[in-house]
């Protein structure tokens, strides 16, 4: 019940607001992964990956079956630079609960900073496919997909972030210039074929 109320709290007044009281009640219930999870996430929200990630690995070895916590271990030893470890929990949050974008976007991202691009792009993918409403895996991938010279499959996945998220300039300015290097590509292969 305390862990719910503070969970209100935040969602009012913000992490800082709680941290103190999660941590007097961390220090109470030690055991109990519910309340480890809630200052895993306190602190990751204020930006304390070293406490998220000790409090994290402290929940899930209470906890091993718990995707969040896995996802909040992976996504702060990605921040720290261990890949491998990021990749075995986020690939296991996934595994526990296959809905999780996030999951997913944390993943593609630890494979872009280990510079498995094709690994990436297979993972953004099947985020299209498990969440098909959700612009930022297209996006992504037409990013990834636009770096590799790719053009042609990052423009159908622009087009799709586009038409998900109509309002997102960026998006736009992403495509456009796509376009464009789509057209001077199309035009110097028909100049070389000539």
């Amino acid at each position: 019940v305390q862990v719910e109320q503070l969970m209100l709290t935040q969602a009012i007044k913000g992490p800082k607001a709680i941290l103190d009281q999660l941590e007097t009640l961390s220090a109470r219930n030690h055991e109990d992964p519910r309340v480890l999870k809630a200052l895993a996430e306190c602190y990751s929200a204020i930006g304390q990956s070293e406490e998220a990630e000790r409090s994290a690995m402290e929940a899930l070895n209470l906890d091993p079956g718990d995707a969040g916590l896995h996802y909040l271990a992976g996504k702060t030893q990605r921040a720290k630079g261990q890949l491998d470890q990021a990749i075995d929990h986020l690939s296991e949050a996934i595994r526990l609960e296959p809905v999780n974008v996030e999951a997913y976007l944390e993943l593609a991202h630890a494979y872009e900073d280990r510079r498995q691009y094709e690994q990436a792009v297979r993972v953004y993918q099947q985020a299209t496919i498990v969440c098909p409403d959700d612009h930022r895996p297209y996006m992504q991938a037409g990013m990834l997909l636009k770096n590799s010279a790719d053009f042609a499959a990052a423009e159908v996945m622009l087009q799709k972030a586009s038409s998900l998220a109509p309002a997102d300039m960026n998006i736009h300015s992403q495509l456009n210039a796509l376009r464009a290097l789509n057209f001077v590509h199309h035009t110097q292969d028909a100049i070389t074929r000539s």
